[in-house]
């Protein structure tokens, strides 16, 4: 019996590596038929990838685009709301001379912040003629008749 075990002494790794092939090898077969397509795949899903990111790039630049338009807005209407209420209760509480230019009375009521921003502020009549800009000097004669 030592005999058979010795002249015999891979058949059990045999056994297991026979198993192992007999387990292994439908699902071989199975990708080897599937790799045609499998390789023509993985260009498409990397496009199709790339596509994605793309458009998800292209929608969030549009979103910040339109926040930072809306932001804009919201300031520019809240300066100009602070900058006609202090205008308002300078004239109210005759703190402003009728003698006073406009151009000074606006560049006293303007907000600090708000000509920190690097903005132009017009005072405009009906009729649509510049009576003050701040900062001073902002429009020449020829762009003030513009608007």
């Amino acid at each position: 019996m030592v005999r058979a075990e010795a002249a015999l002494p891979s058949a059990r790794p045999d056994s297991i590596q026979g198993l192992a092939q007999a387990i292994a090898k439908p699902a071989y077969r199975r990708l080897l038929i599937a790799e045609p397509t499998l390789r023509r795949a993985v260009p498409v899903l990397i496009v199709a990838f790339l596509l994605t990111v793309g458009i998800a790039a292209v929608v969030q630049s549009h979103n910040r685009y339109q926040q930072a338009i809306r932001t804009t807005f919201e300031q520019l209407y809240a300066a100009s709301e602070v900058a006609v209420d202090r205008l308002n209760h300078a004239i109210e509480g005759g703190s402003a001379d009728i003698l006073d230019p406009a151009q000074t009375l606006l560049q006293r009521l303007v907000p600090p912040p708000v000509k920190a921003q690097d903005r132009t502020i017009l005072i405009v009549g009906d009729s649509g003629k510049v009576f003050a800009t701040a900062p001073a000097g902002a429009l020449s004669a020829s762009q003030a008749g513009d608007v």
